[in-house]
């Protein structure tokens, strides 16, 4: 049981953000950009803008892609960075998954960097 053992115990802290600041992260995005995201990622980033400390790790294309029209690119890493900032590794019977990669998050926020400056571009 993922509750009692982890949050009730208070070894994970569980986040919840309002309606208000999920509002004001939409009112950030553009159209495209609000259909493409999916719930959780939205309240994650709501969360992220809130608590100036947190770091994202998403592997969600949609969501990195949103990082600059927030001002978040650079408080979002991948989950292979994550994992080398933390000193583990993984086997050598074990590979990564792309979408983990550092190679995919950076593609990704390139893409929404393009896609920011165009938008800005079109105001």
């Amino acid at each position: 049981n993922f509750r009692q053992q982890y949050i009730t115990s208070g070894r994970v802290v569980e986040s919840d953000a309002t309606v208000e600041e999920i509002q004001n992260i939409l009112k950030q995005l553009p159209p495209l950009k609000r259909e493409a995201i999916h719930v959780g990622e939205i309240e994650s980033l709501s969360i992220l803008v809130r608590e100036e400390t947190l770091t994202l790790c998403t592997f969600d294309a949609a969501a990195i892609r949103t990082l600059p029209f927030l001002g978040m690119s650079e408080r979002a890493i991948s989950a292979e960075m994550l994992l080398k900032l933390s000193g583990l590794t993984l086997s050598s019977k074990h590979e990564l998954d792309v979408r983990l990669s550092e190679t995919y998050f950076r593609s990704n926020l390139g893409e929404g960097n393009k896609d920011f400056i165009y938008s800005a571009g079109r105001k």
